[in-house]
């Protein structure tokens, strides 16, 4: 899983609530870092903070389902 919030702070929060799942999770601080480390994995859900300072949540999540081979990440936005 990938969480993708500008405020690192939330990190803590997801962790906890997820803490009894098997998640393995991984973060990024930003749309830009999110994309680029969809180069090293490839998660089956990504947790992402629409309101973000840089590139909204939204626009991260078309440029997301864009990308051929992110085609069966859950994004559920459409």
């Amino acid at each position: 899983m990938l969480v993708v919030d500008d405020q690192p702070d939330n990190f803590d929060v997801i962790k906890t609530i997820l803490s009894e799942q098997n998640y393995l999770l991984h973060y990024a601080v930003s749309g830009e870092e999110a994309i680029a480390s969809l180069n090293l994995f490839q998660p089956d859900v990504i947790l992402l903070d629409v309101m973000m300072q840089a590139t909204d949540g939204i626009e991260v999540c078309q440029q997301i389902k864009a990308i051929p081979k992110c085609d069966l990440i859950f994004l559920p936005l459409s």
